[in-house]
């Protein structure tokens, strides 16, 4: 499993030129879900992802987390995260979990982070998303599990 964790003022997510989730200041994340992923490698995702000190104090140090400043996750399922280049130069995806089984996968991470309290809101599995991000520092980090 990846997260590609981007720090944000805002984001908002257009399906078919319609805006279908908008939030303010939060982390996005990507995820990919990939063949070898197992159920409790979710809990462990969602863990590191609300409680991952990205957001500073007052003197610029990196001290809290989403959890601890009560702002909203905007979650994007994004396959082509586990895609493979160890051949050629044309991405492979035989590495990736089967759509069925990544759908429920992504909505058991929106579930679990759900019931830490959080604002989630989410890209549509499966489709052609246009996705506006606002992103402040940048502070992007990479999550494999």
């Amino acid at each position: 499993m990846r997260a590609v964790i981007v720090r944000i003022n805002e984001g908002k997510i257009f399906v078919k030129d319609r805006l279908i989730a908008h939030i303010d200041k939060g982390i996005a994340v990507f995820l990919g879900i990939a063949k070898k992923d197992k159920r409790e490698d979710l809990k462990k995702m969602v863990d590191k992802v609300l409680n991952l000190r990205i957001f500073e104090d007052n003197q610029g140090k990196l001290e809290y987390s989403l959890k601890e400043k009560n702002y909203s996750l905007f979650c994007i399922p994004n396959f082509s995260l586990c895609a493979s280049l160890e051949k050629g130069r044309r991405p492979s995806f035989e590495k990736v979990k089967s759509k069925e089984e990544a759908r429920s996968f992504f909505e058991e991470f929106i579930i679990l982070a759900e019931k830490e309290g959080i604002n989630v809101k989410k890209g549509i599995f499966g489709e052609h998303m246009k996705i506006d991000l606002e992103i402040e520092g940048p502070l992007n980090i990479i999550i494999d599990i």
